[in-house]
């Protein structure tokens, strides 16, 4: 398998964090809806229903709110880091220009 060029390592590494994030995002999106769901089901009136729900909505907003933020934070520093690195790669040397 042929080597990576630097543009394609930085790439590669921001893939991975945002692999990574997307499913630590999603497993503890999932137990918060087992949670929510076992208090739905222990409710015993329709206004501690109304208040599961509406906490579980406001707190999925913030979650995926966060996420948003991480993951352009993780992507814009990934394009940030293999600009960097592409300008590095292939700036040319003193004596590679022949006369």
């Amino acid at each position: 398998m042929a080597a990576l060029n630097p543009i394609q390592a930085q790439a590669m590494q921001a893939m991975f964090a945002v692999a990574t994030e997307t499913m630590q995002f999603l497993s503890a999106r999932i137990q918060q809806d087992i949670e929510t769901q076992q208090a739905m089901l222990a409710c015993k009136s329709f206004e501690e229903l109304q208040k599961v729900q509406a906490e579980f909505h406001k707190k999925t907003l913030e979650d995926y709110s966060g996420a948003t933020a991480k993951m352009m934070t993780i992507l814009t520093s990934g394009a940030s880091d293999s600009l960097k690195s592409a300008a590095y790669s292939w700036k040319r040397a003193y004596d590679d220009v022949p006369l």
